[in-house]
């Protein structure tokens, strides 16, 4: 998700904005599968958790050194030019947007699962047919709202929406922590110090929680004093670390074994504080917000940077 060839050098955005953009990239939808990681593998895969954790941010600082090298560098595909030629840069690029399309994909299909959970008998109909169905209804309704987002040529607004995507973040950790402490789920399960089986699944959980690489370029050249990028790095993988160490900690201590794929789906729907009933009810909608906020940050600015790589066909 790169904005080669546009003209983003035009228009910068200051540090705090892009530390929005960045720490909304890093702690997104990865947050409702990491106690499901957890659970699979035990305890001593923390350590896997945070050895991940220290190498991305690492990889992220050699990003922004090979970028510092040239100004004329400002994406992968331009990396890849500058060390293999065209046809490097024709296989980078054909590799990146694979990915980011995957990922889009991905977010997709949870935002329809959790939608579906919330509203289980939504469908369009006419006259008694069924046009679309419960979960593809969802799949379109967001689509079309992150369509309008690929034409955003400035992250200045963008950083708006990250902020709101960072907010909802907190609420559903704080909904998750008030369940646990307050609705009668406690904190009982201790857990397995180690499942070897599941060890593979927890390390590819646990690196999707760190996929932000393919927005960086973009938050790096949108900055007016890129110097600052090394330690907004560090504060967006600190913070969103620890975002992901709280809701799988204690995310497995509520339910131990039975966590499921995405911990929203856990959460308990008639054990409920009555003062609290009214607040799950916004958390519900602020779910929806986290998983179209992930989608944004993840599609704009992808029809800027196709038409950059066709100019360099």
């Amino acid at each position: 998700m790169e904005f080669s060839g546009g003209n983003d050098g035009d228009v910068s955005i200051s540090s705090v904005h892009a530390c929005f953009n960045t720490l909304n990239s890093l702690s997104g939808v990865g947050i409702l599968a990491i106690p499901y990681a957890l659970s699979s593998s035990g305890w001593i895969s923390i350590l896997f958790f945070f050895l991940i954790g220290v190498t991305t941010w690492y990889t992220g600082l050699l990003l922004q050194r090979c970028l510092e090298l040239d100004p004329m560098v400002r994406s992968y595909p331009d990396l890849a030019n500058k060390a293999f030629g065209k046809k490097g840069r024709l296989l980078v690029s054909f590799f990146i947007y694979i990915e980011l399309y995957l990922v889009a994909t991905a977010i997709l299909i949870l935002e329809a699962d959790n939608m579906y959970h919330m509203f289980p008998h939504a469908a369009i109909r006419y006259h008694g047919c069924f046009i679309l169905d419960k979960k593809h209804l969802f799949i379109v309704i967001a689509s079309l709202i992150v369509v309008l987002t690929m034409w955003l040529e400035t992250q200045d607004f963008l950083s708006y929406i990250s902020a709101g995507g960072i907010l909802v973040s907190c609420i559903l950790v704080m909904s998750i922590l008030w369940i646990g402490a307050i609705d009668g789920v406690g904190f009982k399960n201790k857990g397995v110090l180690v499942k070897w089986s599941g060890i593979p699944t927890a390390v590819s959980l646990y690196l999707v929680c760190y996929t932000a690489h393919p927005v960086f370029p973009t938050i790096y050249n949108s900055m007016k004093n890129k110097k600052h990028f090394s330690k907004i790095l560090s504060i967006s993988f600190a913070l969103s670390s620890m975002i992901y160490a709280v809701v799988a900690i204690f995310g497995y201590l509520m339910y131990g074994e039975e966590v499921q794929s995405q911990i929203t789906l856990n959460l308990p729907t008639n054990k409920i504080s009555k003062g609290y009933r009214r607040y799950l009810e916004f958390e519900s909608v602020v779910l929806v917000v986290i998983i179209v906020m992930g989608l944004v940050l993840m599609v704009t600015g992808t029809y800027s940077a196709i038409v950059g790589i066709t100019l360099h066909l």
